[in-house]
């Protein structure tokens, strides 16, 4: 017997990956509410095989497949011996006259109410601590919020005296190292503030930006969404701060022309004689030394031979000159080509000059992004078997797609629930990522952010720390629902329009389901001390609709019919919340309306 391979179109054992893809094909055909059968028979084989791949893996692997389960619609095995359980004696037939249906079914809608009440009740204890936590830390904040804006103020100040009055960078230094700077340097109020001054004045020196990209620790990349637009502003990459580290070389005086010359003949002469073979180990190498192999085909060979693959220049006539500072068209440059595996020739990277090569000195006389190339291609192969939408470094047109570009950042789009699988298993997949050899050779760097719309609940940058699987998925399951809903009752203005601008504070209480579809609960509580509920505020699990209703409506005890025939006896409008990209369209359903 195959199953439960057969059942999910496979020829035998696999992998995760390949039972998880050709789950995701058939559930396509298989869905729950059009046909539960087909859907409860495919969901076993997936589990089933799931837990056999999960076996093997661990080198635990049971001496059998699986067999499938018995489900309703099968009919049962002739040869199978039945055999009853033991009772304590005999059960005495019931018929349709002893059942009181009117009374079960008005007992069964008893205890649900009561069984809501409870839950009601439960989460409202679990969450009186938390309120009073975060209403001392608003209150705190409050009182804080006076020193933090004289503190952007000073600095903002302190940067347009510095520019104004011409400051060389060394005074610049000393400002970016005091409590003045340090004080600002986090606050968001100051970080717009310094990308408004840097988009002002582009003619802003190259050492000050250098100094401003190095004090907020841009060298290991931007690190949070809010720091992306101050990043590409400063404009100072890795070749630009390397180029402002070399010093321009001063001109040749006559003497040293003279040198020049006669040191090039004696070199040609030993060339003629042969000398030049003795000294170097071949003749493609000889060439290579004294330039009659260009440096784009050299690197060519150099790449295969490092990295273990045959490659291909796909654009042979494309090659490109960085210059080292401006000045005129012989001045010192950088060579650079772009490259492709040749068993994968769409996977473009680029390859720029790095120096002479000595690998006994760790040289390899090129720089290249193979290895972010490679994070990129696994990545997005992983987004599309999960069929999520992924981004790549997009915020403020960081990343502009451009032949053998590598993106900085990657931006997986989750709907509010039911991805947690898909977080767990892309910790799994970097973890993998970390065993190639490519990638323990030149450790990319790259960040990795969990997106609900703009956005996100959890970030990680390659460099600094692991993908924490299990705590990113613990956010996404209790925290990320109710704080959308919050923001989503705040951008609307669903809050504000009722219960007014400052009379009231929005509290997360968790999910709670009603008629067995999960909402995310948020409450308005009137401004401390008195803390009398206002409000409360379920959003849908889709994240499209938003119900507004009064505590009394709640403590009557919610089912989904209730809701939506209270909401219809309020009224119903479209809001937009444009951080919240392809989901910014809100149906919002009010019920405290007057």
């Amino acid at each position: 017997m195959n199953w439960p391979w057969s059942e999910l179109g496979l020829s035998g054992a696999a992998d995760l990956t390949e039972i998880r893809r050709a789950y995701a094909q058939l559930l396509k055909d298989n869905h729950p509410e059009e046909d539960p059968e087909g859907f409860q028979r495919l969901h076993s084989a997936y589990q089933a095989a799931c837990r056999h791949a999960r076996q093997s893996a661990r080198g635990s692997l049971p001496e059998s497949p699986p067999d499938p389960p018995q489900a309703a619609w099968e009919e049962p095995d002739p040869n199978t011996e039945l055999r009853a359980e033991p009772s304590d004696g005999p059960e005495p037939e019931k018929t349709a006259e002893d059942w009181d249906y009117d009374r079960l079914f008005a007992e069964g809608e008893a205890e649900a109410q009561e069984a809501r009440r409870r839950k009601l009740e439960e989460l409202r204890r679990k969450n009186r601590d938390r309120r009073a936590a975060q209403e001392e830390e608003q209150r705190r904040r409050s009182s804080d919020e006076a020193d933090a804006w004289e503190a952007v103020m000073t600095a903002a100040h302190a940067v347009e005296v510095l520019y104004d009055s011409g400051a060389e960078p060394l005074v610049w230094r000393r400002f970016l190292n005091s409590p003045v700077f340090w004080n600002a340097r986090g606050n968001l109020d100051f970080v717009f503030a310094l990308e408004d001054f840097v988009e002002q004045h582009p003619d802003l020196s190259p050492e000050v930006r250098t100094a401003f990209f190095e004090a907020y620790g841009f060298e290991k990349g931007a690190g949070r969404p809010e720091y992306r637009r101050l990043y590409q502003l400063l404009g100072v990459g890795r070749r630009d701060r390397w180029r402002l580290r070399r010093k321009k070389r001063p001109p040749m005086d006559s003497r040293q022309k003279v040198v020049r010359v006669a040191a090039t003949a004696w070199l040609l002469l030993l060339i003629a004689v042969g000398v030049g073979s003795v000294l170097v180990g071949s003749v493609k190498e000889i060439a290579a030394k004294f330039g009659s192999v260009p440096w784009e085909e050299q690197c060519l060979e150099w790449l295969a031979e490092d990295l273990g693959r045959e490659m291909i220049r796909p654009f042979p006539e494309k090659s490109f000159r960085y210059s080292e500072e401006d000045g005129p068209q012989d001045s010192d440059f950088v060579k650079a080509c772009v490259y492709a595996p040749a068993d994968s020739p769409d996977e473009y990277f680029f390859a720029y000059q790095d120096g002479e090569r000595d690998l006994e000195r760790g040289a390899l006389g090129y720089q290249s992004n193979y290895a972010d190339r490679m994070v990129m291609t696994s990545l997005t192969d992983f987004a599309e078997e999960w069929e999520l939408d992924l981004d790549y470094d997009s915020a403020n047109g960081g990343y502009q797609g451009n032949l053998g570009e590598t993106p900085g950042a990657y931006l997986f789009q989750l709907p509010l629930a039911g991805a947690g699988e898909f977080i767990t298993a892309l910790g799994e997949r970097l973890e993998g990522l970390k065993t190639e050899e490519w990638y323990r050779n030149r450790p990319p760097e790259f960040e990795v952010f969990l997106c609900y719309g703009e956005m996100n609940f959890y970030s990680s940058v390659s460099t600094e720390s692991d993908f924490d699987a299990a705590y990113a998925r613990s956010v996404y399951e209790n925290q990320f629902g109710p704080n959308i809903c919050r923001y989503i009752a705040e951008e609307t203005g669903a809050a504000a329009e009722e219960l007014g601008t400052d009379d009231y504070v929005l509290i997360e209480q968790g999910t709670v389901q009603i008629d067995g579809d999960a909402f995310f609960w948020v409450s308005a509580l009137e401004t401390p001390p008195s803390q009398t509920e206002l409000a409360h505020y379920f959003l849908s699990e889709s994240g499209t609709a938003l119900y507004c209703i009064p505590p009394e409506l709640l403590d009557s005890g919610l089912s989904q019919a209730e809701l939506r025939q209270e909401m219809h006896s309020g009224g119903m409008e479209f809001r937009t919340v444009e951080s919240l990209g392809e989901h910014r369209m809100i149906s919002v359903w009010n019920r405290i309306k007057d």
